[in-house]
């Protein structure tokens, strides 16, 4: 089994969501940009709800404690982003094919309650999803894949 990534932003293991990630660029000019990112993970126990099935890291990995966790996570967090730039191609086809849904007819509800069904194809370098309408295909940049 592996992990596996709901877009835009969460992560699964065995279907059950134990995650998530938001990463938000900012730029106060062309010198100096920044990017903020917000991470949470289940690692004790997991929240009940309706809307999706939940896990947690003690429920499938054996580790002893958070700080050995979070040690390894960020280490390989880390090092790939610093290694973006010249593994990229590597970096974004990991990621790519184990995206969930993919090839698969989905539902996506934009903010604004807008629903909009499709073949979700996979995401473009900016992180939007392509979603095969049929006659065309969009660039779809924020919402959340209803199935």
């Amino acid at each position: 089994h592996e992990i596996i990534f709901k877009w835009p932003n969460d992560i699964f293991f065995e279907n059950k969501k134990f995650g998530g990630m938001i990463i938000e660029p900012y730029s106060l000019n062309k010198d100096n940009k920044y990017v903020i990112i917000g991470i949470g993970i289940n690692f004790l126990s997991s929240p009940l709800t309706c809307m999706y099935q939940t896990t947690y890291i003690k429920k499938f990995i054996q580790i002893k404690n958070k700080s050995i966790f979070l040690e390894i996570f960020f280490k390989n967090f880390f090092f790939n982003w610093k290694n973006y730039t010249k593994e990229k191609n590597i970096i974004v086809s990991k990621f790519k094919n184990s995206l969930m849904y993919l090839n698969q007819r989905i539902e996506i509800k934009t903010n604004s309650n807008k629903k909009i069904v499709g073949t979700f194809k996979g995401i473009n370098n900016d992180g939007s999803l392509i979603l095969d309408k049929g006659d065309k295909l969009v660039s779809i940049y924020s919402g959340s894949i209803k199935t």
